[in-house]
Formats: structure tokens, sequence, C-alpha cells
């Protein structure tokens, strides 16, 4: 990963949308390995479908769970996390600005199972535009208020309890 940014300023030349293969998301803060996924990585990890309703139309997303990306920066999900790990909290921020959060107990498969996807796909075609190419999508939601677009920052933290 440490060439990242040399092979994305090599490829601006080539590519039609350079931006598209050179997004990339950082996993930060209380990451035991803090970790730097490019939209290339992440059309290599293994990819689920999921259809969520805007407006009046399905639409049918393909990325990587969330969860398995934040398992490479060290979150123990799957029956790993309790007690004081339960406070833990992810902080995702899109290019734009635009930030929304959740609790590692809502995204764990085991406890909460709230299905959250980082699309690279919408309908079998690559994710463009102002959405993409990385696109936040909360496939559990009855809505789209915490979908991101352009995904840039998961910043994991854990709240303090009085």
């Amino acid at each position: 990963m440490r060439y990242f940014g040399l092979v994305c300023i090599a490829l601006i030349g080539s590519l039609s949308t350079p931006s598209a293969f050179c997004q990339q998301i950082a996993v930060t803060g209380d990451a035991a390995t803090p970790i730097t996924i490019s939209a290339a990585d992440l059309a290599k990890m293994t990819h689920i479908s999921g259809t969520v309703l805007e407006g009046d139309t399905v639409v049918t997303y393909q990325g990587v769970q969330l969860s398995e990306i934040l398992k490479k920066a060290g979150v123990p999900f799957g029956g790993g996390i309790k007690g004081a790990e339960l406070l833990g909290v992810i902080i995702a921020k899109g290019e734009g600005g635009k930030t929304v959060a959740f609790t590692y107990g809502e995204i764990d498969p085991d406890i909460g199972g709230t299905s959250i996807i980082v699309a690279d796909q919408v309908g079998g075609v690559p994710i463009t535009g102002e959405h993409g190419p990385l696109h936040l999508v909360v496939l559990t939601d009855r809505g789209n208020a915490r979908f991101i677009d352009k995904i840039a920052t998961l910043q994991l933290m854990h709240v303090a309890a009085k």
C-alpha cells in the first residue's frame, strides 16, 4: 500500500476516471491495525448484494460488508465483542463531509446484525459520478439517511462509560 499514491498518479493519464480507481477509505482512530483500503482492494474482496427502496424504486447494490473491512482493522466481530468493546463506535465520513455513526454491537452479525456495505456497484455496474466510486449503504435502514457518497474515513473510537 505504500506506493498506492504513486500508482494513482501514474494512472491518471491512462484512465478516463482515475478517481474511481484511486479512491480509498482510511480506517483510523482506535483501530488495532489502522488500514487504508483502495477501490481496487475492495474489488478483490468477497461481495454481497442487497436491495433498498429509494423512493418508489428498488435498487440493488453490490459491495463488501462493513464488518469485513473492520475485521481487517482488528475489530473482533463474530462473537468477540463483549463488555467494554460494546462501547465501540464507528464514525463514517464522506468526501463531501456527511458523517454518520454506528456502534460495534449494531453491526456485529452476532449481535445487532445491521447490514451495511461499502458498495462499488449498483445493478452490476460500477458506481460513478457524485455517489461513487465507493458508497456506504445501510441495507437494513428504511430510507437512505445514513448512506454516504464517496466514503472516505472510518474512525473507530470508544465511548467512556460514566
